[in-house]
């Protein structure tokens, strides 16, 4: 066969390449390479040929023969593709740059070289290749948008949102940039434009309704709209999560933000495993296999956060990890996060840990190489699925035994979490259905504690915060976006039952704001009745709860470690309890003190009943003031040595179990 003849060959394979037709393709180039078995250009394009049908590893095996005979960026740059497509980012980045010495002119190389780098968390390296582009491709959408995806993973977010909406007006037809500028908006607490930035995005794809990006695209917005205190969505909504089970085609949430409806266990469980297997398919192609555990004289735990800063998380741990006992554990962190230079968690947190690994820049597969090398026997997520979570990593299984535990108040929905540490209230044993992990019950409370945190200065007065001398002020310091139009009724019932009373809550938006104090007025309850106060210092924070009177929890995400906080602080808390761990989390708490029938409520009504009959009866809440301060001395709620104890014991028992 001639040159021309083979040309028109190559030709034809390239054709039936671009209709995807894999067979056809294969069988001609056989064919021909049993006429020309010498043949180099028909050897790299049956690479080629497997690679695009899927046989990565016979592709992989010619171009790695076919490497040591030629000087040709394409046997590199495939190379480099079949690593991508496996997810060896490394490898990957070597094939890429070897390429780019070869051909430095192929912008196509660049691109994946750059998305190579930031899947290894190396954004700057992405951002230098990048900005290496040829001038002709650095207006081009794909360019942008990846420099835009680079700055935002860097946590560069104002200039993300600069390439997004250089995107958005090279080509306002695609999807990703409104979508990727809507995720960045909410990172900067931008709701409004982020919700604006989303619904752009489902309405470039009206008549798809129910695609899965179209379904999580529209939870996001309604997630949104409830930290600006916009309700108009709520009541569909809820009755739909009511009355209809989750399906295909069910609104999807993030995990964390389901919670905050009234789910039951079972939606609940069902959004958790989609959201997994989202995860897993995105981040890893490996097969999820225990091993087995290792044989240490020391336990070696791993505890994995991007909350190691001032953080609920961390004001909830930070003693435990100081009182483990040294002579059976050695205790490793594994910190996601970059924190404030003035961050005064941060220090206590690298001195109480025995190994600190700033892991930020590392892929997740390589932090799972790390603790293997580690040989770490129990990983600790603390994150489950909240922000900064890096659940990658325990899907590639960073130790024989992973615990979801703390951070997240609910099932994982994940096979690659083992256990979830609970206690009887939070996840009584006829729910253990609805959790994909083992549970483990801890003996008194579920909630770590810190005994040695700062107390309360009873000097301070309610005019150091603005606060009227004369008002009762009820309270709830729990974040805006668990406010829900029930509570939001139940609290306005309350106020207009009291005269004279006002309400503190915590400002997350100025719109949040204006529009929790229109829907008083519309209930008839005058806006100044409201009282917002702003994020401050963890030790003037909780002097705010010694000058108010009491917290009213909210119903479907009840306060965590703010309950903690309030309970420390002498503040009684009065809570309605659901069937999920977040809403009963308050319960617990109140349980551990010795404080039940008194603050648990199971109904509005109760609830609203005891609200106003508290505020009615000082003597009565006076008493329960004194209780609690008492009982923080003697209850194993605020016994943190107690708890450490059991906990080391449970980690114990799970060892043994496996």
């Amino acid at each position: 066969m001639n040159k021309e003849d083979l040309k028109k060959n190559y030709e034809i394979i390239e054709n039936l390449l671009e209709n995807k037709n894999f067979e056809t393709a294969n069988k001609l180039i056989l064919q021909l390479l049993n006429l020309h078995k010498k043949n180099y250009t028909l050897k790299l394009l049956y690479a080629r040929v497997l690679y695009l049908s899927g046989d990565d590893k016979k592709s992989k095996s010619i171009l790695t023969k076919l490497k040591n005979d030629s000087s040709s960026y394409e046997i590199n740059f495939n190379l480099g593709l079949i690593y991508f497509n496996e997810l060896n980012y490394t490898k990957a980045v070597n094939e890429f740059n070897i390429a780019l010495k070869k051909n430095e002119h192929l912008d196509q190389i660049k691109i994946y070289l750059a998305i190579s780098y930031g899947e290894l968390k190396n954004y700057k390296n992405a951002i230098v290749v990048l900005k290496n582009i040829s001038k002709e491709k650095q207006n081009s959408y794909e360019v942008n948008f990846n420099l835009g995806l680079m700055h935002e993973k860097a946590g560069l977010n104002l200039i993300a949102l600069e390439f997004y909406c250089k995107c958005i007006v090279i080509d306002k037809n695609r999807k990703e940039a409104y979508v990727n500028k809507g995720y960045t908006e909410t990172k900067i607490g931008d709701y409004l434009n982020a919700i604006q930035s989303l619904t752009a995005a489902i309405n470039l794809d009206p008549l798809n309704v129910i695609s899965v990006c179209n379904l999580k695209l529209k939870g996001q917005c309604v997630s949104l709209e409830r930290h600006l205190g916009f309700w108009q969505n709520y009541s569909t909504i809820e009755s739909d999560l009511q009355t209809k089970s989750f399906d295909k085609n069910s609104i999807k949430f993030e995990p964390r933000d389901l919670l905050t409806w009234n789910a039951n266990n079972e939606t609940i469980l069902s959004n958790a495993k989609f959201h997994s297997m989202q995860e897993i398919n995105i981040k890893t192609s490996l097969n999820i296999k225990k091993f087995d555990k290792y044989n240490h004289q020391k336990i070696r735990l791993g505890y994995f956060s991007s909350d190691f800063r001032e953080h609920p998380v961390s004001f909830s741990i930070a003693h435990m990890i100081e009182l483990h006992d040294r002579n059976l554990f050695e205790v490793h962190a594994f910190s996601f996060n970059i924190c404030a230079e003035n961050d005064t968690m941060r220090p206590r947190l690298q001195k109480a840990f025995d190994h600190w690994h700033d892991v930020q820049d590392m892929s997740d597969l390589e932090v799972t190489t790390l603790a293997h090398s580690l040989e770490i026997d129990i990983a600790i997520n603390l994150n489950g699925h909240t922000l900064g979570a890096r659940n990658g990593i325990f899907a590639h299984r960073a130790a024989p035994i992973q615990i979801n535990y703390l951070g997240y108040p609910g099932t994982m929905g994940a096979e690659y979490m083992d256990y979830i540490l609970a206690d009887r209230i939070v996840i009584p044993e006829e729910s253990q259905k609805y959790y994909s992990e083992k549970v483990i019950y801890l003996p008194d409370c579920y909630h770590v504690t810190d005994s040695t945190r700062y107390i309360p200065d009873r000097t301070v007065t309610r005019a150091d915060y603005g606060l009227p001398e004369d008002s009762f002020i009820y309270a709830c310091f729990n974040a805006s976006y668990k406010i829900t139009p029930e509570v939001f009724e139940s609290w306005m019932r309350i106020l207009k039952a009291v005269d004279g009373s006002v309400l503190c809550l915590i400002a997350d938006s100025e719109m949040g704001k204006r529009n929790l104090k229109k829907e008083a007025n519309k209930r008839g309850i005058k806006k100044e009745r409201l009282i917002f106060i702003n994020r401050m210092n963890y030790e003037r924070y909780l002097n705010l709860y010694s000058i108010t009177n009491l917290f009213l929890d909210t119903y479907n995400y009840n306060a965590g470690t703010t309950a903690s906080d309030a309970l420390w602080c002498g503040l009684p808390i009065l809570t309605m309890k659901g069937e999920s761990f977040a809403s009963s989390m308050a319960s617990s708490l109140l349980n551990a003190i010795g404080i039940k029938e008194e603050l648990i409520t199971y109904n509005s009504k109760d609830y609203e009943e005891k609200a106003i009959n508290l505020a009615k009866n000082p003597e009565k809440l006076e008493q329960l003031k004194k209780i609690i301060i008492q009982n923080r001395k003697t209850s194993p709620l605020f016994d943190t040595n107690k708890f450490t104890k059991n906990l080391e014991k449970t980690y114990l028992k799970i060892l043994k179990i496996q």
